[in-house]
């Protein structure tokens, strides 16, 4: 890099400056660089002087602010998923009250002398739709929670925000608040992290939901999506709560700041922060006509289409069915068998 970037540069500017790592005995150690030429009366060409400064202890430093800032937002995650505990409990009882009442309906036909199986397939069609429906519930409530580390990813984000509104929206039906949402299909993809941005629109809906209950003609709260750049959408969130005051408005993304006697003061900052890392930002509209408007500032692709693939792979012709629960397996075989496919069931990756 020295020969191909470096040097040229100084030739040409005078001075080069940046990042790079020096080769040890021991490994590689971070170094900020500063390269410089030698122009006075009388100094040989091609003659440099190269400066190496050690930055292990800033780069451990950022390293270390960034697990910190992980572990925060993890347990605003885990704080936000208590706060939503009723709704997670309705999200699971729903499908699990169907798979009830499909099952009993298919037992009590069962007590038919004459029945057919034919007349099976509707309650059984009906159980799998619930089965999957509770088992992507569970997959989407475990991703919220699990700690993991930022993947900011092209993203379509009418997908994010209607996640979001999932995990909310039992508590706005409760509260009859109306959550009303308004985000064009031709909008772009988006550059985010999907569940970094779900905990910001939960954070927000919550926010808005907590302020329309201290007024008592608050009906509405709207979440929208327009474009508002040549690569950027405003995502934005208004509600018709009380609004912020005046002397809160330079504060309230700061850390640990509340007006609730239940809050601790984090979701806006934890918020902040975590749209800053994405490349976007969270601020507040100080001249929202009623209530709080807050924008979420998001980055986009550009407008081109990506092409959509055509391509299918053919099905395998036998199927490995590998799990080392026996129920699991077998019930796994059968159902593939039982749509004409050949399996090879194993108890274990080492006997496949």
């Amino acid at each position: 890099m020295l020969v191909e970037v470096v040097f040229p540069a100084v030739e040409r500017y005078g001075s080069w400056s940046g990042e790079l790592e020096m080769r040890t005995a021991s490994g590689s150690v971070p170094v900020l660089s500063v390269v410089l030429a030698h122009r006075s009366r009388g100094a040989e060409p091609a003659h440099f002087a190269l400066v190496n400064r050690d930055i292990s202890a800033r780069k451990a430093a950022e390293a270390q602010a960034r697990r910190n800032q992980e572990q925060i937002a993890h347990a605003n995650r885990l704080a936000a998923a208590r706060e939503l505990a009723s709704n997670i409990a309705h999200e699971l009882n729903q499908p699990l009250g169907a798979i009830a009442n499909y099952t009993s309906g298919a037992l009590l036909k069962c007590q038919q002398p004459t029945l057919l199986a034919s007349e099976l397939q509707l309650p059984l069609e009906r159980i799998d739709e619930q089965v999957q429906r509770l088992a992507q519930r569970l997959r989407h409530l475990r991703s919220f929670v699990r700690k993991r580390s930022h993947q900011v990813r092209p993203l379509v984000l009418a997908d994010v925000i209607a996640a979001a509104c999932r995990l909310c929206e039992w508590q706005y039906q409760q509260a009859s608040i109306e959550l009303v949402v308004r985000v064009p299909d031709t909008l772009p993809r988006i550059y985010a992290d999907p569940i970094a941005l779900e905990q910001v629109i939960v954070n927000l809906l919550l926010n808005a939901l907590t302020a329309s209950r201290r007024v008592n003609d608050a009906k509405v709260v709207c979440m929208s999506a327009r474009r508002s750049g040549q690569r950027q959408i405003t995502l934005r969130v208004e509600d018709e709560g009380p609004g912020v005051e005046q002397a809160h408005q330079q504060t309230i993304f700061d850390a640990f700041f509340t007006t609730r006697d239940e809050g601790l003061g984090m979701g806006l900052a934890i918020s902040r922060t975590l749209m800053e890392s994405m490349g976007g930002a969270l601020s507040l509209r100080a001249d929202s006509a009623k209530g709080a408007c807050f924008d979420v500032s998001l980055r986009t692709e550009t407008d081109c289409l990506m092409p959509s693939s055509t391509h299918t792979s053919p099905p395998p012709s036998v199927i490995a069915v590998v799990d080392d629960d026996d129920a699991l397996r077998e019930s796994l075989v059968w159902l593939l068998e039982s749509v004409g496919l050949t399996t090879h069931a194993f108890a274990s990756g080492d006997a496949f």
